[in-house]
């Protein structure tokens, strides 16, 4: 197993893992709940923005790592089928 397969595999359970899932949604709920507030401040409002862009961060970061291991077995395959 290649490097980018054990850590897409990795990704793979992070991802998977309901603790982190919970704790990435309540993350979110609780930036849209300072977004939906009226008493807001711009202060909160930015901060609230701040963590959803994190969350997204990681999220994407995730997924990197799944796909590049997507992509190598593909390439792989295509090499083999040479």
């Amino acid at each position: 197993m290649s490097d980018i397969e054990i850590k897409a595999a990795e990704a793979r359970r992070l991802s998977d893992d309901l603790c982190f899932q919970e704790i990435m949604g309540e993350i979110e709920a609780g930036a849209m709940a300072v977004f939906r507030a009226a008493h807001s401040t711009p202060e909160q409002i930015l901060a609230a923005h701040e963590k959803v862009r994190a969350v997204d961060v990681i999220r994407n970061a995730i997924k990197a790592r799944i796909d590049s291991a997507t992509f190598e077995q593909r390439k792989n395959q295509q090499r083999g089928n040479d």
